[in-house]
């Protein structure tokens, strides 16, 4: 048996050791209440000054091998529980961990890392999941990351995957589904409401509701694109109670800086719509049903964002051809 210790990493280890000529071979099944990645991996590969008299620890080894089961581990700034998977390292070398399986906030994380250190040539990859059967939910997620008051609740879906090193995410993919939730107005959705109340869009019952603390809605869906650590969202879809929004843009996973371009539609009945032009939006619909859609932009930090209407004038092709795929209905300036 044996003990491992660092300043963040205790663990005890059975297994066996063999001796070779460029040093041992260790191979380890692993238990630990906690432990911190990037210390493991100094404590492992790290070069050692070397001492007066013998060889330090890992000068000592040619290769190490370990099974780990780990209740809580920390990689940067994430937290990850009950994780299983194999860590190995050549101490002058690469170090490799191959994560089986473990949570984060709530959802599922299966991930594979190759490390030097703490320096730039590190590489994750990292998928996070809820699964069929899962019950996260925004509020767990959000409070784990730290974000209080709920902004956001209801049942979360979830499929992430991410290249690269937190706060240097080099691609990935994002696909975030939410349902039966609310949304508290914060700083955004006051601006919008704000500009829709002016056009007048609003009947005063909706009006109420929308002014509400909070925002109910049936379903939300985020889907997009990482590059160079920005997220590039192809789809925002949220279908609220009394209006949907529907969006295309970019979020700094940096900064937080946004630069989005929304349409939001209210509901009105086509003869409730004639009575109110002319207005800075779109009719879309069919014969029986239209709904108008006023083009916003949304840009700044997101905590605060500024938001801005379009007019028809500075709006073209290129700005519907955006929402396409999203609204499938024909679209037309009025």
């Amino acid at each position: 048996e044996l003990s491992i210790q660092d300043r963040a990493t205790t663990a005890m280890a059975t297994g066996y050791i063999s001796a070779g000529i460029d040093g041992f071979s260790v191979s380890l099944n692993m238990k630990a209440p906690n432990m911190d990645v990037e210390s493991a991996i100094d404590l492992v590969s790290k070069p050692k000054e070397q001492p007066e008299e013998g060889f330090s620890w890992p000068d000592m080894l040619s290769d190490l091998l370990l099974k780990i089961s780990i209740s809580k581990v920390t990689y940067t700034d994430l937290v990850f529980h009950d994780l299983t998977g194999e860590l190995f390292s050549r101490p002058r070398g690469r170090t490799s961990l191959y994560v089986e399986k473990a949570t984060w906030c709530g959802l599922n994380v299966a991930s594979t890392m190759t490390l030097e250190g703490k320096g730039s040539n590190n590489l994750a990859r990292i998928r996070i999941w809820s699964g069929d059967t899962s019950t996260a939910s925004f509020e767990n997620v959000l409070s784990c990351l730290g974000i209080p008051q709920d902004p956001l609740t209801g049942r979360l879906k979830a499929d992430i995957l991410l290249e690269g090193l937190p706060g240097a995410w080099k691609r990935g993919k994002v696909r975030i589904t939410g349902k039966a939730g609310r949304i508290r107005h914060a700083t955004l959705l006051p601006k919008i409401f704000s500009i829709l109340n002016v056009l007048d869009l609003f009947s005063k019952k909706s009006l109420n509701d929308l002014f509400s603390s909070t925002l109910p809605y049936s379903r939300l869906e985020l889907s997009g694109t990482i590059r160079n650590n920005k997220l590039e969202l192809k789809r925002i879809v949220l279908r609220a109670e009394g209006l949907n929004f529907f969006g295309k843009g970019t979020v700094g996973l940096e900064d937080w800086n946004v630069d989005l371009y929304v349409l939001v539609s209210p509901f009105k009945t086509l003869d409730l719509l004639l009575s109110k032009l002319p207005i800075i939006g779109y009719v879309i619909g069919g014969k029986n049903r239209t709904l108008v859609t006023v083009p916003m932009k949304v840009y700044g930090n997101i905590r605060n964002p500024d938001v801005v209407p379009l007019h028809p004038e500075v709006l073209g092709k290129g700005f519907l051809d955006l929402f396409k795929d999203i609204i499938n209905i024909p679209v037309r300036i009025v």
